[in-house]
């Protein structure tokens, strides 16, 4: 009689009662790899433990508290945060000069008939420009420029170097919609934008400030440089025009794209560890295979 009486006093351990809190953060099931984001933390009354239950197959996972950091550990985490930023900083000021170089690189290259027809036109064994002779013949000169600048977008270099930098601007949009976390998808082309305005205005800078007109420079001028300066500001127009594009379906495609390489690549239970992709536009992180 007392042993039974003992046993329906006992505790049971399956009594639980669930708290007001829920796991923030990335935890797999042990058992099925699903991830326990945003479940109920349970606690069980006989044991005293807090644990989760998977959504997907009902295991009880065991819930551990870790001791807080003191303030070491708080400077600790302002560091790598600090440096973090610093680090995005730093990749958004290579862009840019990257946008500003390979603009260069495609003006110059566009450009070099219009130069060959005004260097046609110099005084033999000139390489300079006479001020006297530029005010002379400045109105020939570019309209010869002109007339030679609307040929060369179809020549065999200058779709070699599209087939090249096309690529390069696509996957910095890849790698800057995997690095913007915190930009909504639909926000992403801003970041074009921005840094093909950037690129543009520094190309502008170069251009005028390096690069004077020969009236102003006087005999110091060369053909570079006046090319540079007369056709380079309408120019430059369409090609950082066409980079911000090509940079866009990067941006736009690389989250998607970026997803479906972590499905093909980690298994259900290592996807954990790239919630924030999925997180960033409002998906759920999948729990099966592919």
């Amino acid at each position: 009689m007392s042993d039974s009486s003992a046993r329906s006093t006992a505790p049971s351990a399956s009594k639980t009662s669930a708290t007001k809190r829920r796991i923030d953060g990335v935890r797999p099931c042990l058992k099925c790899g699903h991830d326990l984001h945003g479940q109920t933390i349970e606690r069980s009354e006989a044991l005293g433990l807090f644990f989760a239950r998977c959504a997907e197959c009902g295991t009880a996972a065991p819930l551990v508290e870790q001791p807080i950091l003191g303030l070491w550990g708080r400077r600790v985490g302002i560091f790598f945060l600090m440096a973090s930023v610093q680090a995005v900083l730093t990749i958004g000021l290579v862009t840019v000069l990257i946008l500003f170089g390979t603009s260069l690189g495609i003006l110059e290259e566009a450009l070099a008939p219009a130069r060959a027809a005004a260097s046609s036109m110099l005084p033999i064994g000139t390489w300079n420009i006479d001020p006297i002779w530029w005010f002379e013949n400045e109105d020939e000169v570019i309209k010869a420029m002109t007339t030679a600048s609307k040929i060369p977008w179809t020549s065999n270099s200058l779709r070699t170097m599209a087939l090249i930098v096309g690529p390069v601007m696509v996957f910095m949009g890849i790698i800057w919609s995997g690095l913007l976390l915190g930009i909504r998808r639909r926000h992403l082309p801003w970041v074009a934008v921005i840094a093909n305005g950037l690129a543009f205005v520094m190309l502008m800078i170069f251009i005028f400030l390096l690069c004077p007109l020969p009236e102003i420079n006087g005999p110091r001028s060369t053909i570079w440089e006046a090319t540079l300066r007369i056709m380079s500001p309408a120019m430059a127009v369409p090609v950082c025009f066409a980079q911000m594009l090509t940079m866009t379906a990067g941006l736009l495609a690389g989250r998607p794209l970026l997803r479906r390489t972590a499905c093909f690549i980690l298994p259900p239970r290592s996807r954990t560890l790239l919630r924030a992709l999925w997180d960033a536009d409002g998906l759920k992180l999948p729990a099966h295979r592919g």
